[in-house]
């Protein structure tokens, strides 16, 4: 045997004692296999990053955009796959929240927008959702201070939209002909109205650099972006409306003078007000998720029942009276 083998032996036999994590000495692969049977194995699997794995997509698209980013330089717009636009979308449902402020939740589509769509100017101006006052502006390149605060909206974009003159009455400061630019260095673009559950809100403007002309396919691509930011701007500001009128909802009925509370459809106590506390000298953690009927006398039960069966089919019921038992003892009306 020449040296050569013979050390490449050595190491063969080396490679083939060592241990592992699991401290079994690979010796024989089925011997090996048979030894993890019914063993449950400590290493954490490495995520996958392969080219169907979410890392993997991740990176496959940083490699596309950075290519259609450089061909944008050289004047040469290109759309994104529809994969990428699939994955941009995914994303954003993923991590645009309806607990986020708008602000918020304009940066991350517009950042999307950017990413998929080099070399276009984006402006989002939206108005207060009470008010036709322009509550926010948000653009990636300096406006005109002249068309900074002007909300106009192309005849194009009222008509692809189906908007009526009602829908924008006293929302808008005029329609144009065509594409009305609103950056310092005006260029070619589009606009497109944002709806918030069938409500105008404001307009998304897009707008190309100086030198380019807009491609075929950027509004059909960009506008299914600009509804869905529409709809999550809606969520958002159902979500802070809601919070509101409960909050408020919730001091009205602690502080009003007669006794409510608020039951469930599994007869749970969800809401007891103060005056309702005093009449029963028990405190609110006492009684809130607590079975409303297994707080009264069992006499009292039967009585409430068909009034509590009527509620939930929507019927009033007037003039009824129930005892409610004291934590201190005795019964209050």
């Amino acid at each position: 045997m020449s040296e050569g083998s013979a050390n490449k032996g050595s190491a063969s036999e080396a490679e083939g004692d060592a241990p592992d994590r699991s401290g079994i000495t690979h010796t024989d692969p089925e011997q090996t296999a048979e030894m993890f049977v019914g063993r449950r194995s400590h290493v954490t699997p490495r995520p996958s990053v392969g080219p169907g794995s979410e890392t993997g997509k991740r990176e496959r698209f940083e490699v596309m955009a950075a290519k259609r980013a450089a061909l944008a330089v050289r004047g040469r717009l290109e759309p994104p796959a529809s994969d990428e636009m699939l994955f941009n979308v995914l994303e954003l449902n993923r991590t645009v929240s309806v607990e986020m402020q708008d602000e918020a939740i304009v940066h991350g589509y517009v950042e999307a927008l950017r990413g998929l769509f080099p070399r276009r100017r984006f402006a989002v101006r939206l108005l207060a959702p009470e008010d036709p006052e322009l509550a926010l502006v948000y653009a990636t390149g300096k406006l005109d201070e002249s068309e900074r605060d002007r909300l106009m909206l192309s005849e194009a974009a009222i008509e692809r939209h189906e908007l009526s003159p009602r829908d924008l009455e006293g929302n808008i400061d005029g329609i144009s002909e065509r594409y009305h630019s609103v950056f310092e260095q005006p260029g070619a673009g589009f606009d497109i109205p944002l709806i918030t559950g069938g409500t105008f809100a404001g307009v998304l403007s897009v707008e190309y650099e100086p030198d380019l002309t807009e491609p075929r396919f950027d509004r059909s691509l960009i506008v299914p972006l600009a509804v869905q930011l529409g709809a999550s701007l809606r969520n958002a500001r159902l979500l802070r409306e809601s919070n509101y009128l409960r909050d408020n909802l919730g001091k009205l009925l602690d502080h009003a003078n007669a006794p409510i509370v608020v039951i469930g459809k599994d007869r749970e106590l969800r809401v007891v007000n103060r005056a309702f506390l005093a009449l029963s000298n028990a405190s609110r953690e006492e009684l809130l998720g607590r079975d409303f009927l297994q707080l009264l006398p069992e006499t009292e039960r039967g009585r409430i029942l068909p009034v509590f069966i009527r509620a939930l089919r929507g019927e009033p019921t007037s003039n009824f009276e129930v005892r409610i038992p004291r934590a201190t003892g005795g019964h209050s009306r």
